[in-house]
């Protein structure tokens, strides 16, 4: 087995949709923080609505938008629990059958 393909593997393993939609969180709040610290202006709204609320959000500044969406992301990656990578099995004994020690 040589180097790369132990990298590789180690690469594929790391690589999950968590780890992912966490990076990608990231990423969109840095280049958040880099537009509203050069101050680049964007209008932009986003219509919400449901049966329990309806409205808009709107900012004059794309970079809290995107500093917002990126947070929320990379917060709610890291607050949902991931799948159990262990099972764990119960099993009945039956009285009696305890080893005595």
């Amino acid at each position: 087995m040589s180097y790369e393909s132990t990298w590789t593997q180690r690469f594929k393993r790391a690589l999950t949709r968590r780890g992912i939609s966490t990076i990608l969180g990231c990423f969109i709040a840095t280049v958040g923080m880099i537009a509203t610290f050069l101050d680049i202006k964007g209008q932009g709204f986003i219509d919400i609505k449901s049966p329990f609320i309806s409205g808009q959000v709107s900012s004059g500044h794309i970079g809290v938008i995107l500093l917002f969406l990126g947070v929320f992301l990379t917060t709610v990656t890291l607050c949902v629990p991931g799948a159990a990578k262990h099972k764990i099995e119960v099993t009945k004994r039956k009285i009696g059958t305890h080893p005595i020690f």
